[in-house]
């Protein structure tokens, strides 16, 4: 879609000038903003296109918001914690506390809310939106999950863990976006799950600064453990994804259940008097 060619060319444009300027986590921090910034920049370019508002991309303040988020939060942490038994039970890994564990006290884990924010506005937004209202909520979750795992290919993931990592989870999110009709409780979830892998040293965050590590019962640390972890992540992935197209099958339902027939609305003369 055209807002999603526009947030790369934004992005892009905006990191070559912004990364330069910040060094180590600033960089992410950085490009979480301009991120932010280009996916607002072109929602509100496809929006006055379209004469459509703000709050059918999902971007709309209400008295909800804050608690979704906060909510959205914690049940992303929690799914996080609950792969850890997993990985512990089939592999014996475990997260130790890091040897610089104070310094790294000191990781802005902040940088990971505008990381979250900019890929929600810029797919669970309006995009999300709009694939509903002309296709359905089982057109939206797949167009846009095919989309975001393309997004992060096109950014440098590999093609397996796109597909496997943000292709599965953009189901949880787009549900999310999808019972609430705004980007709040999708957004807290994802920035649950992005502060939960850099605080343990799962996913991407493996090579990367993390409060704990996880370490094998041989002592092991590091990226070398994703081949014996990769059981368990197959697993949860597979839990995860089903649970989120069950609850898109009921919701799909539900709609279905509570909506007109499209025939009484499409067809003037079907109230056409006889």
């Amino acid at each position: 879609m055209l807002l999603w060619v526009l947030f790369l060319g934004l992005l892009f444009a905006g990191s070559i000038f912004t990364a330069p300027l910040f060094p180590g986590q600033g960089k992410r921090l950085a490009y979480g903003i301009t991120g932010t910034v280009a996916a607002l920049a072109a929602t509100l370019a496809v929006l006055r296109w379209s004469k459509d508002r703000w709050a059918d991309a999902g971007l709309r303040w209400s008295r909800y918001s804050v608690p979704r988020f906060l909510g959205g939060l914690l049940l992303g942490l929690a799914l996080l914690a609950a792969v850890l038994p997993l990985i512990y039970i089939s592999t014996g890994i475990y997260p130790a506390l890091h040897p610089d564990a104070g310094a790294r006290l000191l990781l802005p884990l902040a940088v990971f809310f505008p990381l979250a924010l900019m890929e929600e506005i810029a797919f669970r937004g309006y995009p999300f939106t709009l694939l509903q209202r002309r296709y359905g909520l089982w057109a939206a979750q797949g167009i846009t999950a095919a989309a975001f795992a393309l997004y992060h290919i096109v950014t440098g993931w590999p093609v397996l863990g796109s597909l496997l990592g943000p292709g599965t989870w953009a189901f949880v999110f787009g549900i999310a976006a999808a019972r609430t009709g705004g980007l709040a409780w999708p957004t807290g979830i994802h920035t649950g799950l992005n502060v939960g892998q850099a605080v343990v040293g799962l996913g991407m965050a493996a090579t990367g600064p993390s409060f704990f590590q996880l370490r094998a019962p041989d002592g092991s640390t590091g990226a070398a453990l994703a081949a014996a972890m990769m059981p368990a992540g197959l697993c949860a992935q597979v839990i995860f994804l089903s649970a989120a197209l069950g609850l898109t099958l009921r919701l799909a339902r539900r709609r279905a259940a509570t909506s007109p027939p499209a025939q009484q609305a499409a067809t003037p003369l079907a109230a056409a008097p006889r």
